[in-house]
């Protein structure tokens, strides 16, 4: 039998599910040889190791940031389109609106669709996007699933817009395993949330909940990086500045 499918019938027993309880490559070697069948160096299975955490259907991935392997999720197959969730007798979208009752049912398949979606995209590490109501009041129901709302790039160049920088910012800054702390709150237009990463690093979420500037104190925030997305960004990437003082 191949190392390699040695190791894909060992490693996930070996491997923890969580990334944060990653194992090190050292201490993986280790076990996973009181299981081979053959004489391989460390070389050889660290080389495996890395090659093989690079294939979405193997059983070993590597952790984004820092050291160590875990057990990948299974794949989950592939998800039908909203519209094939109604039955030939219910018809399309757009031939319900004359029966509220069919219709309630309908939206209520539609919504537990949304929140599949959401979670597959979760987690198989994609952004979750949802999807928008009807455009306008006399706007036909088929739009329903035909426009997501909540996109990341624009519709037509295929740049990214400030949800995918924003959304960036959080994926490089926050991480698993980072502590919540709690956070005062600085008033009902700004949201805030402080953490401590893995890395002792502290760290302060602001959210504007509103489209004009909005002035809060940070104590202790003098020399600080801040990172922010706003309309002088648009759909450029997230900038920076160098706090000099506390407001």
């Amino acid at each position: 039998m191949s190392l390699r499918k040695q190791l894909t019938d060992i490693l996930p027993t070996l491997l923890p599910s969580n990334p944060v309880e990653a194992i090190k490559g050292t201490e993986l070697i280790r076990v996973t040889r009181l299981q081979l069948t053959g004489n391989y160096s460390d070389a050889s299975l660290r080389y495996h190791f890395s090659i093989m955490s690079c294939d979405p259907g193997s059983p070993i991935a590597k952790v984004e940031k820092g050291q160590g392997y875990y057990r990948r999720s299974a794949p989950l197959p592939a998800l039908s389109g909203a519209q094939e969730l109604l039955s030939l007798i219910q018809g399309r979208l757009d031939d319900l609106s004359s029966d509220p009752a069919e219709m309630d049912t309908v939206m209520l398949r539609n919504r537990k669709f949304r929140a599949v979606v959401t979670r597959y995209f979760e987690i198989n590490g994609r952004f979750p996007f949802a999807f928008r109501q009807a455009f306008a009041k006399d706007s036909p129901l088929g739009n329903l699933w035909k426009y997501p709302e909540l996109v990341l790039v624009d519709w037509e160049t295929g740049q990214p817009n400030a949800r995918f920088w924003v959304l960036k910012l959080l994926k490089d800054h926050f991480s698993p395993g980072d502590k919540q702390v709690r956070t005062p709150q600085p008033g009902p237009c700004v949201y805030a949330q402080a953490c401590v990463s893995s890395g002792n690093k502290r760290r302060l979420l602001l959210v504007n909940r509103r489209n004009r500037d909005m002035e809060i104190a940070v104590s202790g925030a003098v020399g600080a990086t801040m990172r922010f997305v706003d309309q002088t960004t648009a759909f450029q990437p997230a900038s920076s500045t160098v706090l000099k003082q506390e407001v």
